[in-house]
Formats: structure tokens, sequence, C-alpha cells
């Protein structure tokens, strides 16, 4: 699903779209608020929590390690994040995006 952005309809974007199967479907102007519920309501305090992890991360590692190399986290250590940022997330914050809009 996709507003009316420009972009996202040139004739590219729809043909890698249709060689990779993917159905592309506008959302009714004036209505994409109903579909950004994610945007709009949880992935704010769920980005705010990663980046905290993240830069809880910077921190020890600056503290811990040499100076000045700084290293990825791995990708255990990011799922770990993701998991535990979004179970942090209440229920009431999920229902509340969509009583707002009326779902």
């Amino acid at each position: 699903l996709w507003d009316d952005f420009g972009g996202h309809w040139t004739a590219d974007v729809l043909e890698y779209a249709a060689s990779l199967n993917v159905i592309l479907l506008k959302v009714p102007p004036k209505y994409t608020y109903v579909c950004r519920l994610a945007d709009v309501f949880w992935n704010k305090p769920f980005k705010t929590a990663l980046r905290k992890r993240w830069v809880d991360r910077l921190r020890n590692e600056l503290y811990q390690e040499e100076p000045f190399k700084v290293t990825a986290p791995n990708r255990v250590d990011i799922t770990q994040w993701v998991v535990s940022c979004w179970n942090d997330l209440t229920t009431e914050t999920i229902i509340g995006g969509f009583a707002r809009v009326g779902i």
C-alpha cells in the first residue's frame, strides 16, 4: 500500500515491483492516516528505545575497549534489542493508535 506520491508510481518502480511479483495498491487520498498507525503511534517509542540500546552499547564500548575502535553490533544483539523494544510497547499504545483513527 502506497500513497499517491509520484515517485512511487514511475515506470521503473512498477516494472521492478512486477518482476518481484509485488502488487502495488494506492491508498485513497486523505486516508493514509489509517494505514500509518505504526508511524504515528508506536514507531516513535519503539525507535527511541532501540536508539537508547544502541547508544548504551556505544558508551559501554567506549569505556571498555580501545579508544576510537568502535565495532558494529552483531545480528544477535540487534535481534534481541528489537524483540525487547517491541515487547516493551504497551497494549494501550497499540490499541490507542487504532482507537485514535476510529478502528
